[in-house]
């Protein structure tokens, strides 16, 4: 038997959301969607807290001047915070986030050389290695959970794209 969640799409609140972004009023939409994040959370939603989480990135991310790097760490303190299914999704959504910043930063990356004994947090001092190793961790992590197994992948349709049959071929959210 699969686990599930409440799916309440909050279409009324999105549509506002999206009209203020249409508008380019990044800063609004970040405010809308910082309360739907509660609501999401407060309603046992894990398909619309990552959305939510998704969008306050983008928005963060547009509204700051070293928007990525701010982003991951703000998605790795959500981390903490959220638990199961969420924090698999995070840890998926984390993963392609490491790899994507190490991708768009490649030219600045790739003369850095290791570092031994260095606390470094900030992402600015991380070579290839440590962006390859911390992706690679984290998409080990999304997966990690047997119970991924029991929840099913209609319940995150908020942040899942619909194929040819996919609810037969990848029925759960661990596929």
């Amino acid at each position: 038997i699969m686990d599930s969640f409440n799916v309440n799409d909050y279409e009324q609140a999105w549509k506002t959301i999206d009209s203020l972004e249409s508008q380019r009023l990044p800063k609004s939409a970040l405010e809308k969607v910082n309360l739907l994040l509660t609501k999401a959370r407060e309603d046992i939603n894990p398909a619309q807290t990552v959305k939510c989480l998704l969008y306050r990135s983008k928005y963060q991310s547009q509204l700051e001047e070293y928007g990525s790097g701010n982003a991951i760490i703000r998605l790795e303190e959500e981390l903490k915070k959220d638990s199961f299914p969420v924090d698999a999704v995070l840890n998926s959504i984390l993963g392609e986030a490491y790899n994507q910043y190490l991708q768009n930063q490649r030219w600045k990356i790739q003369d850095r050389t290791n570092t031994v004994s260095f606390d470094n947090k900030d992402l600015k001092t991380w070579t290839i290695d440590q962006f390859a190793q911390k992706s690679m961790e984290l998409y080990q992590k999304s997966v990690s959970n047997p119970r991924l197994r029991q929840v099913s992948i209609t319940d995150f349709n908020a942040i899942t794209k619909d194929g040819q049959e996919s609810d037969k071929l990848r029925p759960s959210l661990f596929d």
